[in-house]
């Protein structure tokens, strides 16, 4: 058990997730990138501890008219903010249509909002919807620590 403490591996994740995995032997770099593949839309960490989901983001606009607000995976992205007064928060705005939108995503994990935060920046001028199918496996990489809990192992990722 001792050579399982600690390893590094690529794991398609942001920062501090934690998966839950039944391990009875040593976890291989191949099974386990090939059972944790994760799209940014996926991502645990894009729906909030209250279980408000981040994606698709809620656009809004300037413009009066409710019926124009356009819902789902829209637009390319024009720029993400990431406001230094609000640690949790990311602005993303879009355009749509010939007209601007914006997005307000709110995390409990401010490390996973300035992990996203330089993704998205790195990815101005795509769709949301090519945004959203970012496989994290492909992007980002994090070690890998094991713990034993209640008779089950926990996988963490940070």
């Amino acid at each position: 058990m001792d050579n399982l403490k600690k390893k590094s591996f690529e794991v398609p994740t942001l920062t501090r997730l934690a998966l839950t995995l039944p391990l009875t032997q040593a976890v291989s770099h191949a099974s386990l990138k090939a059972s944790c593949i994760l799209k940014l839309r996926d991502h645990p960490l894009m729906t909030r501890k209250s279980g408000f989901k981040n994606w698709p983001p809620a656009w809004t606009t300037r413009r009066l008219d409710e019926s124009t607000k356009p819902t789902d995976e829209i637009g390319i992205l024009e720029m993400p903010l990431r406001p230094q007064r609000f640690t949790n928060r990311l602005f993303l705005f879009i355009v749509h249509g010939g007209f601007r939108y914006i997005a307000s995503m709110a995390f409990d994990d401010p490390a996973f909002r300035d992990e996203l935060y330089r993704l998205l920046k790195s990815n101005i001028g795509r769709s949301i919807k090519e945004i959203g199918d970012i496989e994290l496996s492909y992007s980002l990489s994090a070690s890998l620590t094991k713990t034993q809990t209640e008779g089950k192992e926990t996988v963490h990722v940070s």
